[in-house]
């Protein structure tokens, strides 16, 4: 396995805003999510759009399954934070004691770090913690923090994400006894910012699996798409397809951690809008 392994009032909200080209999907991406909705978006084969997550018709279901899952129910999205409406609770609170989402009381592992690039993550140790503030989950102490949003195998996740800053992020998907697979990503000032996958196992990297798979600078708060199925992995950011379905080959069920960690310009300040996902299995790709 390995492990590379993240609406609020109207003030903060278009605060964070850099171009009206945004309101519209921010504002039609949090309605879906507070409704429980699917998004209107259609599936093509072009790689820069996001596929489609509406469930599929019992017609198509019947003809990808050949004809097997004819009262097949389609996975209903589980909505696990979405801002509230109106004046949210001043201050900064804790999780939710019910919620899925909850802070991890302990993570360590060693990812793929060298002298020659310090801004990748290294030896990881917690020292942070989550909260919420204005109604958007985000770290509210320390620098090594890290939250579980429970476990799948197959799954797709979306939300409304702000990663735009300096400092270090990380996704961990199929997490399980220190064996997974790692994303990561640091916003730098000058240079460009990597995300890069690795395995990992009883905390370590595994020997030739680390590798760099895009760039891209975070701009403001934007939809953030990952999808895990038959052990392929595909992420969009917005409408840019940042992964293509990258093999992990140990890939198998476990827990769906995100956190930040330390760099030379700190965490990066991540903030969680809203999230929800669907745990597979997941219909076949249109």
């Amino acid at each position: 396995m390995s492990m590379m392994l993240q609406l609020t009032r109207q003030r903060p909200f278009l605060r964070f805003l850099r171009a009206g080209l945004y309101v519209g999907v921010l504002i039609n991406v949090s309605i879906d999510i507070a409704n429980g909705d699917e998004p209107s978006t259609t599936a093509d084969s072009d790689p820069a759009q996001p596929a489609s997550i509406e469930a599929p018709s019992s017609k198509q279901s019947k003809a990808k399954s050949g004809g097997k899952s004819k009262n097949a129910k389609p996975v209903k999205w589980e909505v696990l934070h979405v801002q509230p409406k109106g004046l949210p609770v001043p201050g900064v609170t804790k999780l939710p004691a019910k919620g899925t989402i909850q802070n991890l009381e302990t993570l360590e592992f060693t990812g793929p770090q060298t002298p020659e690039d310090t801004f990748v993550i290294g030896k990881f140790f917690l020292n942070g913690t989550f909260g919420v503030e204005d109604g958007v989950i985000h770290r509210t102490a320390g620098a090594n923090a890290a939250i579980t949003l429970g476990s799948a195998e197959d799954f797709e996740l979306e939300g409304l994400v702000d990663a735009e800053g300096l400092g270090g992020w990380f996704w961990l998907v199929g997490y399980e006894d220190g064996s997974g697979y790692l994303l990561s990503y640091a916003g730098k000032k000058k240079s460009d910012c990597y995300w890069r996958v690795t395995q990992l196992s009883r905390g370590q990297v595994v020997p030739d699996t680390d590798e760099v798979f895009n760039t891209h600078t975070w701009k403001a708060p934007q939809p953030l798409r990952l999808v895990v199925k038959d052990k392929h992995l595909s992420m969009w950011v917005g409408n840019t397809r940042l992964a293509n379905e990258l093999e992990l080959p140990e890939y198998t069920a476990g827990e769906i951690v995100t956190g930040t960690y330390d760099t030379r310009y700190g965490a990066l300040d991540v903030k969680f809008h809203s999230l929800r996902i669907k745990r597979g299995p997941l219909p076949a790709a249109k």
